[in-house]
């Protein structure tokens, strides 16, 4: 039997539209269910945080990445500081050898610069290490990240030497990377020798200053004297004397011999004249005793007593004199220290010494592959938490 069709009155009305129609709620019909979603709407944010993460990092370690062989050496810069004393003490003692520190990290600083890695380029090979074959596409230089050119092979290069000094020590590791055990220890051989050679441009720029201190202040030196000479000269031209003190002791000798004759005079002429006071011999012994006076006289007012006299020639010889014995100890001073800067350039101060040489890998140190993977997977993980929670928390918060 087929049922009656619901009366009016049985019918719900529903409030009534602005256009004024009645709105009758289909209850006999059955309600529509939604349809799945697909997986990658479902599961998005676990696929975008976690699983592609996961995947790529995966491939690209475990199949794509290229090993890398690590080559490790250790170095100092010792320092031979000598001593300043004579050479009798030289032979006794014996020079210190001592750390540089200053000169280590200045050896530090100059390796990972970009004019160590303009001298590996030139001459070293630098370029075709970074560009072998079995390097992959992400750690090859150039790359789909790089171009070739100066400084993105210098930020390049960054990634493939380590060097890290001791501060107690003072003992530098240098740890280089390749592609290959030999370009690995290639590389790390060609760093130390550069390392050397900076070492010695150190010694040779430090000294070759002093030496050129040194040859300066010998000529001033050098010129300070020939003028105290000129000046000793154009006082002898004037003076007509080549040494007032030799000129008086020479006088004084003179006065000496003289007062002996004078003496004698007298004393003769005194026996003469007690003796034979009518002597006819009395009168020349008269003249020569005042003769001899008269000499003596002479000679005590040539050497003073006079404006032109020898006293008077005292203080300027001896102010010339004095400064000419300080010109020539200070010329010698001089060139001592330019004897001695000169040896300094010829001898090694500072040198650099090997402590651990670098060695041919034979296994890869790098990636680690597992260690990788497990760490962008707690990356993941943590990134998808906090997303997840965001999301969470913004969806309770909508309308």
């Amino acid at each position: 039997m087929i049922a009656d069709p619901p009366r009016i009155n049985e019918i719900e009305l529903q409030p009534v539209h602005s256009k004024g129609e009645l709105v009758v709620d289909n209850w006999w019909q059955p309600e529509k269910t939604q349809a799945p979603q697909p997986l990658h709407r479902r599961f998005g944010l676990e696929i975008a945080t976690l699983a592609l993460p996961i995947a790529l990092a995966a491939i690209y370690l475990l199949i794509i990445a290229a090993p890398r062989y690590v080559s490790e050496s250790q170095f100092m810069v010792r320092n031979v500081a000598s001593n300043d004393m004579g050479n009798m003490a030289s032979l006794l003692t014996d020079s210190k050898v001592t750390r540089a520190s200053d000169e280590t990290y200045a050896v530090g600083e100059y390796l990972t610069s970009r004019d160590a890695v303009d001298a590996l380029v030139r001459d070293d090979g630098l370029k075709a290490m970074l560009s072998r074959p079995q390097a992959d596409f992400i750690n090859r230089f150039p790359n789909v990240f790089t171009r070739d050119t100066r400084e993105q092979l210098y930020r390049h290069f960054q990634n493939f030497a380590d060097l890290r000094i001791d501060t107690d020590s003072g003992i530098a590791r240098l740890r280089t990377i390749g592609f290959t055990p030999q370009d690995a220890r290639a590389l790390n051989k060609a760093m130390l020798r550069n390392a050397e050679a900076f070492v010695n441009r150190l010694n040779q720029h430090i000294f070759s200053d002093s030496l050129v201190v040194a040859a300066h202040d010998v000529e001033e030196q050098k010129a300070k004297f020939a003028e105290i000479e000129a000046r000793l000269t154009a006082y002898r031209n004037t003076e007509n004397v080549l040494d007032p003190n030799k000129e008086v002791a020479d006088t004084l000798t003179r006065i000496g011999a003289l007062m002996t004759r004078l003496s004698s005079a007298e004393s003769h002429l005194a026996e003469t004249t007690t003796l034979a006071p009518r002597a006819p011999q009395i009168a020349a012994l008269n003249s020569t005793v005042e003769a001899l006076r008269v000499q003596i006289a002479a000679e005590r007012q040539r050497m003073a007593g006079k404006q032109n006299s020898l006293s008077a020639k005292f203080a300027d010889f001896d102010r010339i004199m004095l400064d000419r014995t300080l010109a020539s100890r200070q010329l010698e001073s001089a060139l001592a220290a330019y004897d001695k800067a000169r040896q300094d350039l010829a001898r090694q101060h500072f040198y650099l010494q090997t402590v651990v040489d670098p060695d041919a890998p034979d296994q890869a140190a790098q990636p680690r592959r597992l260690l990788y993977i497990l760490v962008i997977a707690a990356i993941s993980l943590a990134g998808y938490s906090v997303l997840r929670a965001l999301l969470k928390n913004v969806r309770e918060h909508l309308p």
